[in-house]
């Protein structure tokens, strides 16, 4: 195990709402702290909640996200494999969780896999900040993240972020 990772993570929920929506998707990769990957978990979550809210239904409609939910793993199973999976290579409270707007993915956890909660870290390092401050002062670059609101791909464009951010907030540290 390792006390030297970054948690990205990502989920895609059936709303906004932790106490009444569920996750639908779970996406984690492990970078270390010069953002190479070192593992990823994946998993699609079967789910019989009827999605309300319609930008929502559109969305994971387009993504392709809900025809997977059909087939997806039972998310008590599927918060336990995430578990385990950090369970055997992070140290517990030692990985930040990391991602865009990851406060928000960390209070579904908080109140659906608590355990996974638990495990990471209290900190994070959500890109969100930096892509709000950086537009605001004036150096956002012109590229608009795609956001294909998918776990996996969501949480590779936060790390691409970061890894640009990096470039122009620290560039002695880039080698």
């Amino acid at each position: 195990m390792r006390s030297d990772l970054i948690c990205w993570l990502d989920l895609e929920t059936t709303g906004l709402d932790p106490c009444s929506d569920r996750i639908l998707e779970i996406g984690m990769i492990l970078t270390d702290y010069d953002l190479r990957e070192i593992a990823q978990f994946h998993r699609v979550l079967s789910c019989s909640t009827r999605i309300h809210d319609p930008v929502v239904q559109v969305m994971h409609a387009g993504s392709g996200l809900m025809a997977e939910v059909t087939e997806g793993e039972a998310p008590r199973d599927a918060f336990a494999d995430a578990l385990d999976w950090l369970v055997h290579r992070v140290d517990k409270g030692t990985a930040p969780s990391a991602g865009f707007s990851v406060g928000f993915d960390r209070s579904f956890l908080a109140v659906h896999a608590w355990g996974m909660h638990e495990w990471l870290s209290h900190r994070s390092i959500d890109c969100s900040t930096l892509k709000i401050l950086r537009k605001a002062w004036g150096s956002e670059p012109e590229r608009r993240t795609v956001g294909v609101h998918r776990a996996l791909p969501d949480c590779r464009e936060a790390i691409d972020y970061l890894r640009e951010a990096r470039l122009t907030l620290f560039p002695s540290k880039v080698g």
